[in-house]
């Protein structure tokens, strides 16, 4: 097998071809991963683009890829058998050289946009490869794909993962999680050694300080390096569609300002309520290729707008109410229609059938809308979205009695009572503050009423009346 090599990230801004692979949908501070991560072909070679823009080559036909194997399986327990993280369980694809070794290994929910929506119901077989462009991909490249659905088939005999598997970080790189644990460590051990060594070894207790401080200022460090991606990202967008709701609707600031449909010169991208990117190709077999507009059958009113790929499979799905039920719902149909560039066709629902019926189009027709406001505050919290652990309320406990140890410690040392002191103050603003910044802004912003959207509020009051709660 050739080792693939590394290509700098100034020769990868060019365009790539399709069909290529899409990650699943991502939120902060994971965005440089849907955004920049691919798996592509480029003539002879399989190109896999890593969210900082850098390339794995690997060659296709005489001493690189020779077969593509599907593991067809489904489960938790056929993707720890695999080795895989949690999102392996909807099987992958093993691509192997000619004496059946592995090169790279491809965990297919991590490579389907839409992947989040369907765990309920997970595709398999063709449909899988067909959705993430994986089908068309290999056919183009002349890859044969063989089907298995045991772990023990002889096809698998070379078969190895780790390193080979390609996924990135779902919501915290490695760095971070390394820091965080290795402050934590740093924290118990010393703080509890201090406790019982404060006489001879007084200094003790300040490194656990300093440990403990760590774990904030790696979090700061994350999220100022994830936005400052985030500014530097040239989009290239063709168009933008903003959520235009009836006045008085009740939308609230948060979805208003932040969903959002992208249309893009290669993507179609939906930002749903809580900042989550999905990216869709506009062309390719996996693509995007009609935008449907369902009707009442009673009165013909538009319900919802679903984009739909080949054979009828629905990719995304937008609400009519709050995407185009305002006044100028109209135009905004009109240029939304124009930007995708795809035909549109306008179907009447059957009598006693409501929208939507496709399960995908059910789940995001809730987060292309207006979210429950508690709900909206835990899922963008850091803490709660993010790291998904009780760390917002432990971190700002463990650095008040940070704290507290310090400031009995420098009655009798004083040089590291006070740096103890110091260190757990600020550790306890550093976790602390920002969930409380986040909570107010939240309370008092984004989860109130959009500019006339105020229950009984219309255009003609809200030069006049501020939105309420």
């Amino acid at each position: 097998m050739t080792d693939p090599h590394v290509v700098p990230s100034r020769q990868v801004a060019m365009g790539i071809a399709e069909p290529a692979l899409r990650p699943a949908a991502r939120r902060r501070p994971a965005l440089d991963v849907v955004r920049h991560a691919r798996i592509h072909r480029d003539g002879r070679d399989l190109v896999i683009r890593s969210p900082r823009g850098t390339e794995r080559r690997h060659p296709i036909g005489t001493g690189g890829i020779r077969r593509a194997v599907h593991i067809d399986l489904l489960g938790l327990d056929a993707a720890q058998k695999m080795g895989l993280p949690v999102k392996g369980r909807w099987g992958m694809v093993d691509l192997q050289d000619e004496d059946g070794h592995t090169v790279c290994r491809i965990p297919l929910a991590e490579w389907l946009p839409e992947s989040g929506m369907l765990e309920p119901d997970p595709l398999r077989g063709e449909k899988l490869l067909g959705r993430t462009g994986l089908a068309g991909l290999l056919k183009e490249a002349g890859i044969p794909v063989h089907r298995i659905h045991e772990l023990d088939d002889p096809l698998l005999a070379g078969s190895s993962g780790g390193d080979k598997d390609v996924h990135f970080y779902t919501a915290l790189p490695v760095w971070h999680s390394v820091a965080r644990g290795t402050g934590m460590f740093l924290w118990f051990v010393t703080f509890f050694l201090g406790l019982i060594l404060r006489d001879s070894a007084p200094w003790l207790l300040a490194v656990s300080g300093i440990g403990l401080l760590s774990l904030p200022v790696a979090t700061a460090v994350l999220r100022l390096r994830a936005r400052a991606k985030e500014r530097g990202d040239d989009l290239a967008v063709l168009a933008r569609l903003s959520p235009c709701p009836p006045s008085g609707a009740g939308a609230t600031a948060r979805f208003c300002a932040t969903a959002a449909v992208r249309v893009q010169s290669a993507d179609i991208v939906l930002v749903d309520s809580l900042a989550g990117e999905r990216w869709l190709p506009r062309s390719g077999p996996h693509s995007v290729d009609r935008v449907v507009r369902f009707l009442s059958a009673a009165d013909g009113t538009p319900l919802g707008v679903e984009l739909q790929g080949s054979g009828g499979q629905v990719r995304a799905a937008l609400p009519w109410e709050w995407w185009f039920g305002g006044a100028e719902g109209d135009a905004r149909w009109a240029e939304f229609t124009a930007a995708v560039g795809r035909p549109v066709d306008d179907r009447p629902l059957g009598k006693g059938k409501r929208w939507p019926q496709d399960a995908l189009a059910r789940v995001e027709s809730r987060l292309m809308a207006p979210i429950d406001t508690k709900e909206a505050r835990r899922v963008t919290s850091f803490h709660g979205g993010v790291v998904g652990d009780a760390s917002g309320f432990l971190l700002p406990l463990f650095s008040l009695v940070t704290l507290g140890a310090g400031l009995v410690e420098a009655s009798s040392h004083p040089a590291s009572g006070w740096l103890t002191g110091v260190s757990g103050a600020l550790a306890f603003c550093g976790t602390a503050g920002p969930e409380i910044a986040h909570s107010l802004h939240s309370r008092l912003r984004l989860d109130r009423p959009a500019p006339g959207q105020a229950p009984g509020q219309g255009p003609e009051t809200t030069s006049r009346q501020e939105p309420r709660s």
